[in-house]
């Protein structure tokens, strides 16, 4: 679903807490959610643009999870910027400090069937189709 943080920035985080229900919309949500998570998948996407953006726009959390190796960097807005408040790996227990409640045992978020030493598998998307050219 769309975050639109301004009318010139509109993210997508991968998953993201609205504490206020007016912020919702039928097609989007408008304004800063509370906690913003951000799968990393694009380092300079993830890390620099939309932390950026998020931290202009208020978000009050953020977590930067890095599936391989397993951890998460646990930010909170500090002024302007983030500063890294925890990093967390796949043996703690995950405590919000925006939702101190929330309690997330890692290891089972990050149990992927995985022998010691064994690198993940790389997703790829299969190649787009060819369409023959239809004579007319």
């Amino acid at each position: 679903m769309d975050v639109v943080l301004s009318d010139e920035d509109v993210v997508q985080p991968d998953l993201f807490v609205v504490c206020d229900p007016k912020q919702v919309q039928r097609t989007h949500i408008k304004g800063p959610p509370t906690l913003c998570v951000e799968i990393v998948s694009d380092p300079a996407m993830d890390r620099l643009l939309k932390l950026d953006l998020y931290a202009r726009s208020g978000v009050k959390e953020c977590w930067l999870v890095t599936p391989w190796p397993s951890v998460i960097e646990m930010l909170v807005l500090d002024g302007p910027t983030y500063r890294v408040q925890r990093v967390f790996g796949k043996d703690h227990e995950l405590v919000s400090p925006t939702f101190p409640d929330l309690k997330i045992a890692l290891g089972e978020v990050f149990n992927f069937p995985l022998e010691p030493g064994e690198e993940p598998p790389v997703a790829k998307e299969p190649p787009a189709p060819r369409y023959a050219a239809t004579p007319e």
